[in-house]
């Protein structure tokens, strides 16, 4: 929903990309699926905020929902008809809740 309200920033996205080495996004991309996994950096006793959002294909809700009960505190918001970009598609909401994290937590 957001790409076909927002087509002008989606646009503006895409033409910063565009100027991306295809040899570089071909690298990033073979990174991202060969990373290791970091779950274990989760098992804190620091508060862990997590954003998430019900829409996102890239990191499904119900797979963040099991990670947020790994640290000891954490600090969970989902955002509604929000994908993997909240900071672009929720900026006011995610943006408070950072802000009252810090001012909560640290």
């Amino acid at each position: 929903a957001f790409a076909q309200e927002n087509k002008e920033i989606i646009d503006e996205l895409i033409n910063k990309a565009s100027v991306f080495p295809k040899e570089g996004l071909q690298r990033f991309y073979q990174i991202m699926i060969d990373r290791p996994d970091r779950t274990s950096i989760l098992e804190t006793n620091k508060p862990v905020l997590f954003l998430l959002g019900t829409e996102d294909k890239a990191a499904p809700l119900p797979d963040l929902l099991q990670q947020v009960k790994i640290p000891q505190i954490s600090d969970i918001h989902i955002f509604p008809n929000v994908a993997h970009m909240g900071m672009l598609e929720a900026t006011e909401k995610v943006n408070i809740s950072i802000l009252n994290f810090l001012q909560y937590f640290v």
